[in-house]
């Protein structure tokens, strides 16, 4: 028992030297750490920057496909669209928002501009927020179009006056005239319980889904038999019937980085191994067991490994910090993937050239060195 308790501390001290040895290796400059990191860090942020940006390219592009209204379909039936029933369909998976409007007989006139009247529409709840125009819980009111809060100086929280009174005004919301449907560009919205039929459903999908245009049919009310069939289009049509940057993300130049990585990491290590194989088959000339050579070169390596890891993790942080969407979490999970291959390619280069390293092979080094 004594002998046995004997041999694990020699082990254990061993594995001590070992360590011990690779943090001497690093601290000196033998395992040549700081270049081998570097070009391990150039090699990785290089190939997970260009991918980033890529990835960065089509978000940025999704986001203006969808704030633009691409993503957005209409449903038309004059009176014909059941209000409730279309705000439900916000509860259906990818619809982001859902909503009816129907044009008021009558017009906002401003005592500001008394010639002519603002149109206006009375919509739902969900309507409000398809147009980004979040409600506001416990303000009542209007909600008025950039264009009219511009022209008549109007903020949340101030009152328009009309020629029949003073309209609270509840909210703003934008409405560009960049190809999306016309007629709200320069508009009052009065929110409604949903009652009655309305003209239209907007309906926010993204991703988009076909199976959504199908159930669309459900928001519409019993049509008559003189009443027209509701049509189905898409609010802003300039960017495209279909987002195709989810085909060119994946048909991409730089989905193979973190192939291109491992095997660039691999020809790293084994290169670094190589010139060095004076050195280490000198160490097992004076007795330094492979396994043991072996672990510790693993060790120097993952000590650059980790830096190139690091460096390249937050090239990638500033690649995507400042998106403002849902899919930059998914995007960098896969963009990690870039220097972790790297620390593995890295990792069997190194065992794979010390696998060739031979004691019998110094003399030979040694005369040629």
């Amino acid at each position: 028992m004594h002998g046995l308790d004997r041999t694990d501390a020699v082990n254990a001290m061993r594995l001590g030297d070992i360590v011990g040895e690779a943090l001497r290796n690093v601290a000196t400059g033998t395992a040549r750490t700081f270049l081998l990191a570097l070009m391990l860090s150039a090699l990785c942020v290089s190939l997970a920057c260009f991918d980033g940006l890529i990835a960065r390219n089509a978000l940025e592009r999704a986001t203006a496909f969808v704030a633009s209204g691409g993503s957005t379909l209409v449903l038309n039936s004059k009176n014909g669209i059941d209000g409730r029933r279309c705000d439900n369909l916000s509860s259906l998976s990818n619809v982001q928002a859902a909503g009816a409007t129907r044009a008021r007989n009558s017009k906002v006139v401003a005592r500001a501009l008394p010639s002519s009247g603002i149109p206006t529409f009375e919509v739902t709840t969900g309507f409000l927020r398809v147009l980004n125009a979040e409600p506001t819980a416990g303000r009542m009111g209007v909600y008025v179009s950039s264009q009219v809060s511009d022209e008549l100086a109007l903020y949340v929280g101030d009152t328009l006056p009309s020629t029949k009174g003073d309209i609270p005004v509840a909210g703003t919301f934008t409405h560009p005239d960049d190809g999306r449907r016309s007629g709200y560009q320069y508009s009052v919205l009065f929110p409604s319980v949903p009652s009655g039929g309305y003209d239209e459903c907007w309906v926010s999908v993204w991703p988009q889904d076909g199976s959504i245009a199908s159930l669309l049919s459900l928001v519409a009310l019993t049509p008559t038999t003189d009443s027209e069939p509701p049509t189905l289009s898409q609010l802003n049509s300039t960017g495209g019937v279909r987002f195709d940057g989810g085909d060119d993300y994946q048909e991409r130049p730089s989905r193979f980085s973190d192939i291109a990585a491992a095997i660039g990491a691999l020809l790293l290590g084994v290169g670094a191994i190589r010139l060095r194989r004076l050195s280490l088959t000198s160490a097992r000339h004076l007795g330094m067991g492979a396994t043991a050579q072996t672990l510790m070169l693993v060790i120097e390596y993952l000590l650059c490994g980790l830096v190139a890891v690091v460096l390249t993790t937050q090239a990638l942080v500033w690649c995507v910090s400042d998106l403002n969407t849902a899919d930059v979490p998914a995007v960098f999970a896969n963009l990690v993937r870039i220097p972790i291959a790297g620390l593995i390619g890295g990792l069997a280069g190194t065992v794979i050239g010390v696998a060739f390293v031979r004691e019998r092979q110094f003399y030979r080094y040694f005369t040629n060195r």
